[in-house]
This record gives structure tokens, C-alpha cells and sequence, in this order.
């Protein structure tokens, strides 16, 4: 039992060190893995509104005609806004892998 419990402190201290290494190299500003961090989270942002869309858990219920459904509606641009700002995101991406390196050589005339 004491080797369980010593196991999962050890799993815990690896853990908690490599969350705060990723969240150090998410804040860099013009890291590609922020980029894609930020990428993947609002997608995923996206989806979880689209599922509080259709949960039946509702910060308003829909016994209430109009006020109801304003949750909802909320939610579901919440999600467009998210995945508009992701798809913009991956774009931006793209265009900028597609730049030549500052760093080389620019070809004399």
C-alpha cells in the first residue's frame, strides 16, 4: 500500500511539472505550440457549447417560452465565434509557415 501512495506522488510531482512546462511554453507569444494550443482550445470550446446546446442542463429552462431559449441561443454563438476564431487561427498558420525565414540569406542581383 505504501508503495501505491508513494507511486502516485511521484506521478503527481511528474504531472504537475509537466503542466507548468507546457503552460510556460503556451504563454511564449510567437511559439508554434501556442499557436496550436490556443488552435485546439477554441474548438474544443466550440464543441463543448454545441453540447450545452443540446444538454438538457440550461442556465434558463425552457419551460420559459422566449427566456428560454436565449441560453441556447447564446451558446450556439458562443460556438460559431470560437470555431470562426480557431478556423482564423489555422489560417493564420498557414500563411505564416509559408514565409521565408528572416534569417536567410536574401538572393543578390
Amino acid at each position: 500500500m505504501e508503495f501505491i501512495i508513494c507511486l502516485s506522488k511521484w506521478i503527481m510531482a511528474c504531472g504537475t511539472i509537466c503542466v507548468v512546462a507546457f503552460l510556460i511554453l503556451l504563454s511564449v507569444p510567437q511559439c508554434r505550440l501556442r499557436s496550436i494550443g490556443m488552435q485546439i482550445m477554441k474548438w474544443l470550446m466550440a464543441a463543448g457549447l454545441i453540447l450545452l446546446v443540446v444538454s438538457p442542463i440550461d442556465f434558463l429552462p425552457d419551460i420559459v417560452p422566449v427566456l428560454g431559449w436565449a441560453d441556447d441561443l447564446a451558446y450556439l454563438f458562443g460556438a460559431v465565434c470560437a470555431a470562426r476564431s480557431a478556423s482564423n487561427e489555422g489560417k493564420r498558420r498557414a500563411e505564416l509557415d509559408c514565409l521565408p525565414p528572416e534569417d536567410a540569406e536574401q538572393p543578390s542581383s
